[in-house]
């Protein structure tokens, strides 16, 4: 029976009847192979998407629908009008990267854009990192040898690589082993007895590979949910010792104070010093708005570009065109460079050509339509 493919965005079946989509796919820190973040319709789930303080996949609500599971645990699958094209293993060519194998796929915690990405190992040092970016791992690769790209970056193709991805941490890998060793140890043969008794019938190869990879799938949502419940526990004891200092502060506010001799006050003194106190926090309350207003205005524009003048660039330099699908990432790019920034430096504004294409994801309806977008691909439009 050929072994099942699973890609970010399939419909997918469980062993233990579960029922959800894919959405995540790659390595999770601390353990060993392959997992898949499923966001469960039908069954119960363990999470939220994230394990050990890192976000892997986000579920619908944020509630703890999220599965992490190994291929062994896939009864069934199938593909969506969403689902990606290459799937973690596959060999692909990047556009101006080389060639390289896909070790992760799904939405990254520190992408500006709600759309899925490639993680790459690439062949040659062309990438921009080790499969760390921003305090994120989602694979681990040599330097300069990780990169993370839109689909529409990457094809078919063909690498020197082998599929196995390196793991995330050796060490943990090492304390794995000897679990596995271990488990083979078990059931000696009995000593003969004088009745021989029947012997027990053998265990079907398939059951025994799948069951420690459930297992490994368990413990990481088992560490998750554990350090969850310890966070609320220590969230509880904070309550109670605040709840048990106001009590005590109350009671030491009720205790009479010695009446002391009452003191000549000075009216007039008093009454400036309530005005500069109440000049004082005016004049600090409007340079905090002044700061809030620039920060503010520094957020919705870049350059010369605002998300207001997005629609009007759009209708000035693109029209609709059915047999051409335009990147909004691209249209961005084609703005940056507009403001001096050449495509080589893209790297260090990522945040920039982020908020951009996320303007531009939401004003070409706005100038051209909603029937123009192909989900997943782009919009239909062309330069003018």
């Amino acid at each position: 029976m050929a072994e099942l493919v699973i890609r970010y965005n399939d419909k997918v079946k469980l062993q233990d009847g579960g029922q959800g989509s894919v959405k995540f796919v790659g390595q999770v820190v601390g353990k060993d192979g392959i997992f898949y973040g499923v966001d469960l319709v039908k069954g119960t789930g363990k999470n939220n998407g994230t394990a050990g303080g890192q976000i892997y996949f986000k579920t619908k609500g944020g509630k703890k629908t999220g599965k992490f599971v190994k291929l062994a645990q896939f009864k069934k699958a199938s593909k969506t009008e969403h689902s990606v094209e290459f799937t973690v293993g596959d060999a692909v060519s990047v556009k101006s990267k080389g060639s390289g194998i896909v070790r992760f796929v799904g939405i990254p915690a520190f992408s500006k854009v709600s759309k899925p990405m490639y993680g790459v190992e690439l062949d040659d040092p062309k990438g921009i990192c080790d499969g760390t970016m921003k305090g994120c791992t989602y694979f681990t690769c040599d330097a300069k040898h990780g990169v993370y790209v839109e689909q529409n970056k990457v094809t078919a193709g063909t690498s020197k690589q082998s599929g196995k991805p390196k793991t995330a941490d050796k060490d943990d890998q090492k304390e794995e082993k000897p679990k596995k060793k271990k488990k083979k140890e078990v059931q000696p043969e009995p000593e003969p007895e004088p009745e021989p008794e029947p012997e027990p019938e053998p265990e079907n190869d398939a059951d025994e590979d799948e069951e420690p990879q459930e297992q490994e799938a368990d413990e990481v949502d088992e560490e998750e949910e554990a350090k969850q419940n310890d966070d609320e526990d220590v969230q509880q004891q904070q309550e109670n010792d605040e709840q048990g200092a106001d009590d005590a502060e109350a009671e030491q506010q009720q205790e009479p104070e010695p009446e002391q001799a009452e003191q000549p006050v000075d009216e007039e003194q008093d009454r400036a010093d309530a005005e500069a106190e109440a000049d004082a926090d005016a004049a600090s309350g409007a340079d905090d708005n002044k700061e809030n207003e620039t920060e503010e205005e520094d957020l919705n524009k870049i350059g010369d570009i605002t998300e207001d003048t997005v629609v009007e660039y759009l209708r000035e330099h693109y029209t609709g065109n059915e047999a051409v699908i335009t990147s909004p990432h691209d249209i961005a790019k084609k703005m940056m460079e507009s403001q001096g920034v050449n495509e080589t430096q893209f790297q260090f504004h990522l945040n920039q050509v982020g908020r951009i294409t996320y303007w531009i994801v939401n004003a070409v309806p706005v100038a051209f339509g909603a029937d123009c977008e192909v989900p997943g691909q782009g919009f239909k439009i062309t330069v003018s």
